[in-house]
C-alpha cells in the first residue's frame, strides 16, 4: 500500500514561531507492467474491486429516495467512503468530475484508490472542438492535477466518458495526456469508452483501456457470462498490452424483482471480470467498478431517481450489495495467483423472478393430470358397480 507522511513547515522570526503549516503526501509508484497487461503498484500486480459514487446526500431519505443535494461536510464524505469500505471496495470512481477536495484527503487515510476525471461527458466532435479551442478542458485538468498532486490515493486521471468521434477524440486525448505528463506524470491515464464497441482504438495513446460495459443490459441481447466474456476478450484483442478497466457495470433496482435481477447481473459480470484479473496467470483486467454505490437523482426525462445503488438510501444493503461485499472480500486486490486457471464461463445460480414461478408451474402440470385421472377412475369404478339388468 502507498505510504502516507505528514510534513510540518514552521516559520520563525527572531526565534519566535509566527506560522506553522501541516500537509500530507505519499510515496508510491503505479505503472503498467512492460512485460504484460497488468498494473503494478509498488512493483506488485494489483487488480481493483471498485464502486462509483456521486457526491449526493443520501440521508435522511424521503419516501425511499435520497435526500439529495451536495455533500460538503467532512463527516458526510467520510460516511460515503466508509460505505465503500464496508463492501470491501478498494477503488472509487467519483462520478464524471473532480471530487470534493476532501475526498482524496480522506481516501489517503482510508487506503482507497481513486479514479479522478474531468467532465468531458458524452462529448461529440463539435463539443471537443469548442471546449479545446477555448482551453476549458485543459484548464480543468490542470486544476485537478495541481490540487491533488500530493494525494497518493489518486492513481488514475480520466479524460473523457462515453464520448464519440474518432480523430477529434484522439486529438483531444493526446493533448490532455501531454499536459498531464508535463504537470504530473505519476498517474495512469485513461478514458471510459463505450463497451458497445470494444474495438474502439482511441485509447492507444493512453496508459490503460477503460470501458463502460452493459452487455446484455443496455446494449440489447441476452444477459450471459459468454456475452460478457466475449466483450472482455474483444477489448483485450484490441489492446493486448494494456490493462482493461471495466469502469461501469450495473443494473437498476426499481422493484423487488429488479433487485434479484441486479444481483444476477453482478454475479454474471463479476464472475468473468474476476476470472480475468491481471493478478491471475494470463489475466488482463485491472479493475471492475460497479455503477453505483448509492442511488442518485437523474436529469434524464421521465426518471426521478436512478436506483443503481448497492445501498438503499436508508443505508441498508440490497441483495447485490450483500453479494458484492462477499465477492470483494474473496477476490482481494493482490491475491496470490492460482496455479490452475480455467477459461470456461461459470456464473453463480441466483433465482430470478421467472425462475421463482418454475415450481408452481411444475405443481400445476402434475396436479391437473392427477385430478383428471382421479375423476376418470371414480367414474369407471361407478360403472363397474352398476347392477346388471
Amino acid at each position: 500500500m502507498p505510504a502516507l507522511y505528514v510534513l510540518d513547515i514552521s516559520a520563525d522570526a527572531d526565534g519566535i514561531p509566527v506560522d506553522q503549516f501541516y500537509t500530507t503526501f505519499g510515496l508510491r509508484v503505479v505503472k503498467v507492467d512492460s512485460t504484460g497487461p497488468r498494473i503494478l503498484l509498488n512493483g506488485d500486480p494489483v487488480a481493483f474491486n471498485g464502486v462509483a459514487l456521486h457526491e449526493e446526500r443520501q440521508q435522511p431519505p424521503s419516501n425511499g429516495a435520497p435526500a439529495g443535494g451536495p455533500i460538503t461536510a467532512p463527516a458526510d464524505l467520510e460516511a460515503i467512503l466508509m460505505r465503500a469500505l464496508n463492501v470491501h471496495a478498494d477503488l472509487v470512481r467519483v462520478d464524471h468530475h473532480p471530487p470534493n477536495q476532501l475526498v482524496p484527503v480522506l481516501a489517503d487515510r482510508l487506503g482507497l484508490a481513486l479514479w479522478e476525471e474531468i467532465p468531458l461527458y458524452h462529448y461529440a466532435p463539435e463539443t471537443f472542438s469548442v471546449a479545446f479551442s477555448r482551453g476549458i478542458a485543459q484548464q480543468m485538468l490542470a486544476e485537478m492535477d495541481l490540487r491533488d498532486f500530493d494525494r497518493p490515493s489518486v492513481l488514475f486521471h480520466g479524460f473523457a466518458n462515453e464520448s464519440t468521434g474518432e480523430s477529434e477524440r484522439v486529438s483531444a486525448l493526446s493533448t490532455l495526456r501531454a499536459l498531464d505528463r508535463r504537470i504530473d506524470g505519476t498517474r495512469l491515464t485513461g478514458q471510459a469508452m463505450l463497451g458497445l464497441n470494444p474495438t474502439d482504438d482511441t485509447s492507444a495513446g493512453l496508459d490503460v483501456a477503460g470501458y463502460t460495459v452493459y452487455t446484455g443490459i443496455l446494449y440489447g441481447g441476452r444477459l450471459s457470462g459468454v456475452g460478457v466474456q466475449n466483450t472482455l476478450l474483444a477489448a483485450h484483442r484490441t489492446y493486448p498490452n494494456k490493462p482493461i478497466l471495466v469502469l461501469e457495470f450495473g443494473y437498476w433496482a426499481d422493484t423487488t424483482s429488479d433487485q434479484q435481477q441486479q444481483r444476477r447481473v453482478f454475479n454474471t459480470y463479476y464472475s468473468q471480470i474476476s476470472a480475468n484479473f491481471d493478478t491471475e496467470p494470463g489475466g488482463f483486467v485491472a479493475a471492475g467498478v460497479w455503477w453505483s454505490l448509492d442511488d442518485y437523482y437523474s436529469e434524464k426525462i421521465g426518471l426521478y431517481v436512478e436506483r443503481f445503488g448497492l445501498y438503499r438510501p436508508d443505508g441498508t444493503l440490497r441483495p447485490a450489495g450483500v453479494t458484492a461485499r462477499e465477492s470483494f472480500s474473496i477476490e482481494a486486490p493482490t491475491q496470490p495467483a492460482h496455479t490452475i486457471r480455467s477459461s470456461g464461463v461459470a456464473v453463480p445460480i441466483v433465482a430470478s423472478a421467472r425462475q421463482a414461478r418454475f415450481l408452481p408451474y411444475i405443481g400445476y402440470a402434475i396436479a391437473v393430470p392427477a385430478v383428471v385421472l382421479i375423476v376418470v377412475i371414480a367414474l369407471l369404478s361407478r360403472v363397474r358397480r352398476r347392477p346388471a339388468w
